[in-house]
C-alpha cells in the first residue's frame, strides 16, 4: 500500500524497500541505486504513489521463492492492481515470478501496448503454458485505475482458468492455454515493476497490490472493488 508511507524505505525519494501490510511483511528490495522506483514524487487522490520509469525500475521480494508457488501452482488466487501507465506503448509487467520467454517457473501479471492486461502462467517451457491471456480495450490504463484478476488454473475448462476485471466491469475470460501446473519452485523471486529478466519494465504507477490466496466470492470482491473506487477516487 502506497499510501501507506511508513511501509517505505527510502534513499532521498528512490524506494530501497516497501515492505507489506499483513503479518508476513514480506520486503521487496533494491539494492542499485539506478534501479529503485521513486516515492513522494506523485499522488493520486491525494496519496502517494510508486513511481516506475520503464526502463529498469523494480523490488525484488527477499522471501524464498517457494513462499509464491500458489500464483503457478494451481492455488486459486484473486489479485487487484491500483495503477496508471504513463504511455499507451509500454509493455509492463506489474508482478511475476517468471519472464517473457515463458522458458521458467511461475506467473506474470502486467499491461500491454493498446490498454490491455495479461497474465501468463508458464511451466518452464515456452510451449506449454497454463495460462497465456490478454484482454484488449477493456479501459484506459492512461487514467489511474484497478484491474482484478481472479485466477483459477486447474481448472479443467481452459475459459475458467482466468477472469479479468476492469474496476468494476463484467468478467472477461479470454485464457486458451491447456497445459497442467507445476508444483516445483518459481524459478525466480516475485518482482514489481518489472519481469524476472526486466524484459517488459513497467512505465507508470503502482498505489496498491492486494493479493488473496483464494479466489474471492463475488460479495467479497465487489467489497474490495469499492474499497479500491473510493480510496484511490476511481
Amino acid at each position: 500500500d502506497a499510501a501507506d508511507t511508513s511501509t517505505i524505505s527510502l534513499s532521498g525519494s528512490e524506494v530501497t524497500q516497501w515492505t507489506d501490510k499483513t503479518a508476513n511483511a514480506y520486503q521487496f528490495t533494491q539494492g542499485t541505486a539506478a534501479n529503485r522506483p521513486l516515492s513522494g514524487t506523485r499522488t493520486q487522490n491525494g496519496k502517494n504513489v510508486i513511481d516506475f520509469d520503464g526502463t529498469n525500475d523494480k523490488l525484488v521480494s527477499n522471501a524464498a521463492n517457494s513462499t509464491w508457488n500458489f500464483l503457478h501452482n494451481g492455488t486459486e488466487h484473486t489479485i487487484f492492481v491500483a495503477f496508471m501507465m504513463d504511455v499507451d506503448t509500454n509493455n509492463g509487467f506489474m508482478l511475476g515470478t517468471s519472464a517473457a520467454i515463458f522458458t521458467k517457473i511461475g506467473a506474470s501479471h502486467g499491461g500491454l501496448a493498446g490498454d490491455r492486461i495479461f497474465s501468463q502462467v508458464s511451466t518452464g517451457s515456452s510451449l506449454a503454458r497454463v495460462v497465456d491471456a490478454d484482454v484488449t480495450g477493456i479501459g484506459d490504463f492512461q487514467t489511474f485505475t484497478f484491474v482484478s484478476m481472479t485466477m483459477k488454473p486447474s481448472n479443467a475448462t481452459a475459459s475458467e482458468r482466468v477472469a479479468f476485471r476492469y474496476e468494476s466491469g463484467a468478467a472477461q475470460k479470454p485464457n486458451t492455454a491447456s497445459a497442467s501446473v507445476v508444483a516445483s519452485d518459481a524459478t525466480d523471486a516475485l518482482s514489481i515493476g518489472s519481469n524476472s529478466t526486466d524484459t517488459f519494465p513497467m512505465n507508470g504507477v503502482i498505489g496498491e497490490i492486494i493479493v488473496y490466496d483464494v479466489a474471492l466470492s463475488d460479495a467479497n470482491r465487489i467489497l474490495i472493488q469499492d474499497y479500491l473506487t473510493t480510496k484511490w477516487n476511481v
